[in-house]
């Protein structure tokens, strides 16, 4: 399977401008190399899509991890911050919800 282009050098760069540009509080452009970031997801993943009819595990677990990215909107609960560990869940206020008891602290 060849893939007819990666986007990893520029994927890369919008990733590195994005954060740049939302550190500057310049959030259109942040949000503009975002939009991008997605389009060129959705490119890969419909071209990866269309070239392999039984894809193996490993391979159909990126996908479905890489749907939901790219469907993913702002305000969905159950979103994805990583891609190599997709149960990553955001701590917004507070504390983490740990599993330890209240006798290891």
């Amino acid at each position: 399977m060849t893939i007819k282009q990666s986007y990893k050098h520029v994927g890369r760069r919008l990733l590195m401008q994005s954060s740049r540009y939302a550190h500057a509080r310049q959030m259109k452009r942040a949000r503009a190399c975002t939009r991008k970031l997605k389009t060129q997801l959705g490119r890969v993943v419909r071209e990866i899509e269309r070239q392999v009819t039984e894809p193996t595990e490993k391979l159909a677990k990126l996908l479905q991890t890489a749907h939901r990215i790219h469907a993913q909107q702002r305000h969905d609960k159950n979103k994805i911050y990583s891609v190599h560990e997709p149960e990553v869940e955001c701590i917004a206020k507070g504390k983490a919800a740990s599993s330890m008891s209240s006798a290891t602290r």
